[in-house]
């Protein structure tokens, strides 16, 4: 078993959510990937970022505060993405996760 350190966040999520710490997470985002399980390119959010902000800022807010998660937030989608090789060994496959997009 490989177990890999945490990776630290620059991002503080202690206290409220703000209209600056979803910017800057969202301009740290690698765009052009898949959508989400949601169905949600991730592209939306950064090309509309300035009309989603308030509500974005709200919603993240509210689930902070009350501690109950949306239950489509806590589904993936995993897929096994093909290397290279014979198709038929499962160890030339890597799995990936399709997240919510927010």
């Amino acid at each position: 078993m490989v177990i890999y350190p945490m990776r630290e966040h620059e991002y503080d999520l202690v206290g409220d959510v703000n209209g600056q710490k979803i910017k800057s997470i969202f301009e740290n985002l690698k765009g052009g990937t898949a959508a989400g399980v949601d169905g949600i390119p991730i592209n939306l959010f950064m090309n509309f970022l300035s009309i989603l902000m308030p509500i974005t800022v709200l919603l993240c807010n509210k689930v902070l505060t009350s501690g109950q998660w949306p239950s489509t937030w806590k589904t993936s989608l995993f897929i096994p993405l093909f290397k290279r090789g014979n198709r038929k060994a499962h160890e030339n496959y890597r799995l990936i996760a399709l997240v919510p997009a927010l």
